[in-house]
């Protein structure tokens, strides 16, 4: 009697208490813990998962769409999108958001795509778009501004195998002394204080080690969290990667994403950073780091100041496990280096045989001479369109050599001299041999537009029928 007493007691307080998962309640000193005026309106829960229990504050409990089930198997589910609309029952000043997604390592229903809004002038008004492309527990969100709101949502755009979930759902307070900001402002400022990750397609990544199961260094520039570098087992620390971007950027720090599985193998538990311009001359720019928490989502490290960096070194010292690995390196850009990123990869220019015009992004230039073509290549004047592109030029009369310089690529060549020297960061100086020679025309000097437009990073198209060259970045 005793013993169906003691099992009748643990029935009840599992029907009345929710059921908790092994991990512990996240703590943010930041969010509103008083949830009491809250509420939420799904497009659709399943009876056994109200969307009401991502305001609970219970990290066992969770929102999930309808499904039905048959056969042991999901016959049907709720379609995407998903909204969530959370109604705070006051307006509140914003910072931010933090997403806890469903915590019993079941990634089902994750977005993967999603938007975020705020009601500003009795209409939802888009903050934002997150991608996310790895199984994260924790989504945080800070806008880097503030807003009052009283009303949000949430628009799950496509998740993880269609269905759509989450834990608890908060809002980060404002720092002491921030104001909230009208929303147009609002909106300006989150732009203006992102963290733009640069490209990655020209990136170059190596480590001298031996790579445990086919884990090759590049799988850090990739782009796919899901791939990871990993050293062999038997490599012992420091772990050694060199990065080159592919050019200089103006940097404003970097985001490490450790290897995602289930354990903490490889991740970086301290390292130093080194940086460097032309790869030869390393500067220390981190000694001794460690990141504040250790976790499974990516880690940003801010430099102190704006960095203009070409190649990184990471030197980990140690690693969980004796072990080195890591999923992805992003490198961040603040807004305006972004916006002059946009700007560069937009412009165009276009040329006409016979035509003394560049037609480009903002308007027309008129040269002083117009293209020509002459032992099958195109003839450019060597004033107009380099110094559209940013280009510097420099003039050697009594060696009749041209140098020409962007970014970190430096071309020499000399009239009526074929041999023309290339000399780029990583692949250093190098020879080639022009099929027609720079020359002078008309008391003008003239280059070929295709070689030297390629080698400093533009792509050159032409139209026979037109007669015209089109060079896009």
């Amino acid at each position: 009697m005793k013993k169906l007493l003691s099992l009748l007691l643990i029935f009840t307080l599992i029907s009345v208490f929710p059921v908790f998962s092994y991990y512990e309640e996240p703590e943010y000193a930041d969010t509103y813990r008083d949830k009491t005026l809250w509420s939420v309106a799904a497009s659709s829960e399943h009876e056994n998962w109200p969307a009401k229990r991502m305001i609970d504050g219970y990290p066992g409990t969770y929102w999930h769409t309808d499904y039905g089930w048959e056969n042991s198997r999901v016959s049907w589910k709720a379609p995407l999108p998903h909204t969530l609309e959370v109604d705070f029952g006051e307006e509140l000043p914003i910072a931010g958001f933090i997403m806890t997604m469903r915590q019993d390592k079941t990634p089902a229903g994750q977005p993967t795509k999603m938007n975020f809004y705020i009601k500003a002038d009795g209409e939802y008004k888009l903050v934002s778009e997150y991608n996310y492309k790895i199984n994260t527990l924790i989504r945080r969100e800070e806008f880097g501004s503030v807003v009052m709101a009283k009303e949000v949502k949430i628009e799950y755009l496509d998740t993880l195998e269609g269905h759509g979930t989450m834990c608890d759902f908060d809002i980060i307070m404002p720092k002491e002394g921030e104001e909230a900001r009208p929303f147009d402002i609002f909106l300006k400022e989150l732009k203006e204080n992102a963290l733009y990750p640069i490209p990655k397609g020209n990136a170059f990544a190596t480590y001298d080690g031996d790579i445990w199961q086919g884990h090759v260094v590049t799988n850090i520039i990739d782009d796919s969290p899901q791939s990871y570098w990993q050293a062999e087992t038997y490599e012992k620390a420091p772990y050694v990667l060199d990065v080159d971007l592919g050019g200089a950027y103006e940097l404003l720090g970097f985001t490490y994403t450790p290897r995602q599985a289930d354990r903490y193998d490889g991740y970086w538990e301290k390292f130093n950073v080194y940086t460097s311009l032309d790869g030869k001359n390393y500067e220390l720019s981190l000694e001794n780091y460690s990141f504040p928490s250790r976790s499974l989502s990516p880690a940003t490290y801010l430099f102190d100041e704006k960095t203009k960096v070409q190649f990184f070194r990471f030197e980990i010292l140690s690693g969980t496990g004796n072990l080195g690995s890591c999923a992805e390196l992003d490198f961040l850009q603040d807004y305006s280096a972004y916006q002059k990123r946009i700007e560069e990869e937009s412009r165009f220019y276009t040329l006409k045989i016979g035509s003394d015009t560049i037609v480009h992004k903002d308007g027309e230039l008129k040269l002083d001479t117009a293209p020509f073509i002459a032992d099958g290549t195109t003839f450019i004047p060597i004033r107009g369109l380099l110094e559209l592109m940013d280009a510097e030029i420099e003039w050697d009369g009594e060696t009749q050599g041209i140098t020409i310089k962007k970014d970190m690529t430096e071309i020499y060549m000399q009239i009526q001299n074929r041999n023309v020297f290339v000399t780029k960061v990583r692949s250093g100086k190098e020879r080639y041999s022009l099929i027609a020679a720079p020359r002078i025309k008309d008391s003008r000097t003239f280059i070929p537009v295709r070689f030297i437009s390629e080698h400093l990073g533009y792509n050159v198209s032409w139209n026979g029928e037109t007669k015209e060259i089109t060079i896009t970045k």
